[in-house]
């Protein structure tokens, strides 16, 4: 059987700042490998580096991308044999549980000559601040958005049947889950499966749904209830003992994405724009939350308004992905000077003690 590959996001530049969930993903990792330095150290070259070798040694994977660039890596999980490789500069900060015994730090800035770095003193610096602030304006971008898509919820959840939303909850809980309890302490595991990034937003829905067997597209509104349905389902999943894992929105992480249940191998997913999907297999279904729940007529008599929010709403988001833009382009000229100063052969005896540790779990 080919070996698997899953990809994901476990931080977001959203319209609350930076916010990840290592906490959540990287429990039960160990041996945890935490890198220090940062994509300038060349750490996703790294993560690349030992999440081939797994590769090649039948194993599957878990790529873990950069939210600003996902051409870049900011971990990879091995869960066959609980091993994970991170990068754990700013802004992640995980905090080691057992620092020297589940997690081991790796300085990758040992691959930096200082000396020829200290010639680029003024425009590292210039550049660095120039990263920090494009990533702050964004944020104060998406979070002026997140104000204009709070007025387009609005419009929906005062017209909205809360009866029918309660019913339609009710019956995909009973879809999903079934009647059995489980007498077991569940994982509920909390990531992105998208990211706004530097060319827009980004998800990877279908490789993450690939091997599922039943799946839900929710189509609907914003404020159509989508995401507390998502997190009614993941609720009683808890308390019915099933594993989930759960998707927040790129955008808003408060908000809710998609749900799986890898033991009943099923998910339900949030599939309205940035990240609409439709229907391409027998099994799959739509829960339209529009047609169920809203009072028929709405999109029509708010016509006028809803064109207006519309368009405010999407400036603002791609205004903040032009500043995303600009930050990954002043990150990447700071990782070229960082590159031209460093020994590639240093970076890749840090993957080759990684990988070594493949082998000796294995």
């Amino acid at each position: 059987m080919e070996n698997q590959e899953r990809h994901f996001f476990a931080g977001g530049n959203t319209a609350k700042g930076f916010r990840h969930f290592y906490g959540s993903i990287l429990q039960g990792i160990d041996p945890l490998f935490l890198l220090t330095g940062g994509p300038v150290a060349g750490t996703s070259d790294i993560i690349r580096m030992v999440g081939e070798a797994a590769l090649d040694r039948g194993l599957n994977v878990e790529w873990i991308h950069t939210p600003l660039n996902r051409e870049r890596y900011d971990g990879v999980l091995i869960p066959a044999l609980q091993m994970g490789v991170v990068d754990n500069s700013a802004p992640y900060c995980y905090e080691p549980v057992a620092p020297g015994v589940i997690e081991h730090m790796i300085h990758a800035e040992s691959v930096w000559d200082s000396s020829r770095l200290a010639v680029h003193k003024d425009e590292i610096v210039r550049l660095s601040q120039s990263v920090s602030d494009y990533r702050r304006q964004a944020t104060q971008t998406f979070a002026k958005a997140l104000q204009i898509h709070d007025d387009w919820e609005h419009l929906y959840i005062s017209n909205m049947n809360m009866d029918a939303a309660t019913e339609v909850t009710r019956e995909m809980i009973q879809t999903l889950l079934g009647e059995e309890t489980q007498q077991r302490s569940p994982r509920i595991r909390h990531q992105y499966f998208g990211a706004a990034t530097c060319i827009g937003a980004v998800d990877y829905i279908q490789d993450l749904t690939k091997t599922i067997t039943k799946r839900y597209f929710i189509k609907g509104r914003p404020g159509s209830g989508k995401s507390t349905m998502l997190k009614k389902i993941v609720s009683a999943a808890d308390q019915k003992g099933y594993d989930a894992e759960v998707f927040h929105c790129g955008f808003d992480p408060n908000s809710l994405d998609m749900v799986v249940i890898p033991e009943r191998s099923v998910a339900i997913f949030d599939s309205t724009a940035p990240h609409e999907y439709f229907p391409d297999r027998e099994t799959d279904e739509i829960v339209d939350m529009y047609t169920r729940t809203i009072v028929p007529g709405t999109d029509e008599r708010f016509a006028r308004e809803l064109t207006e929010i519309k368009s405010k709403y999407a400036g603002k988001m791609g205004e903040a992905t032009k500043l995303l833009a600009k930050a990954n382009e002043q990150q990447e000229r700071l990782i070229a000077l960082y590159q031209a100063a460093s020994d590639l052969e240093v970076t890749a005896n840090l993957a080759k003690q990684l990988i070594r540790k493949i082998d000796e779990l294995m």
